[in-house]
């Protein structure tokens, strides 16, 4: 548990859009640990969060290696006889709704590397056109909302969403069409 709150410290430090309303337990570091150390290390991110996230709610997940991703930001693997097999997971830092093009990437990825499952985890929001994309298919959309319930529920964590106000989104999809 202390090591995701230092985790998610590190992450509000170096811009990332979440920040703690409250952690049920003060975030005070060990008092071997030097300050140069702690500025030197880089800045933990979104990726890394939530690969310990998923680590918490019992998968065995790995963060990859950036520029050798294939458009997954952690691999997992649910240990569970029958339903359980490899899982993709991408995490979409945005402060906009994702579009329908990032869950078709997912979906992509997802058969490209034999996995039983993929998960796509926003900050944000999903429109339409992506819960109609991932229906009947094996994909999670965890917005916003439930990524801060999954916080709360597997590690104790209550935190809030706050984008910087300078913050832009990648270039967005062509707007959905408003019924």
């Amino acid at each position: 548990m202390k090591a995701l709150e230092d985790l998610l410290a590190a992450a509000l430090r170096a811009g990332d859009l979440l920040s703690f309303s409250s952690l049920k337990r003060p975030a005070s570091p060990p008092p071997w640990r030097h300050q140069a150390l702690e500025q030197a290390q880089p800045p933990p991110t979104l990726e890394a969060l939530i690969q310990n996230l998923f680590t918490k709610m019992g998968l065995e997940a790995r963060h990859t290696r950036p520029s050798r991703d294939g458009g997954v930001d952690c691999v997992a693997w649910d240990p569970r006889p029958i339903f359980g097999g490899k899982v993709v997971i991408q995490a979409k830092r945005y402060k906009h709704t994702v579009g329908v093009s990032a869950v078709r990437d997912l979906f992509g990825t997802l058969q490209n590397e034999g996995a039983s499952k993929g998960i796509l985890v926003t900050t944000s929001g999903y429109g339409q056109a992506s819960f109609d994309f991932a229906q009947n298919k094996p994909i999670e959309l965890i917005d916003g909302s439930n990524l801060l319930y999954l916080l709360a529920e597997h590690a104790g964590i209550e935190a809030k969403i706050v984008p910087p106000d300078d913050w832009k989104d990648p270039v967005a999809d062509t707007p959905e069409p408003t019924l």
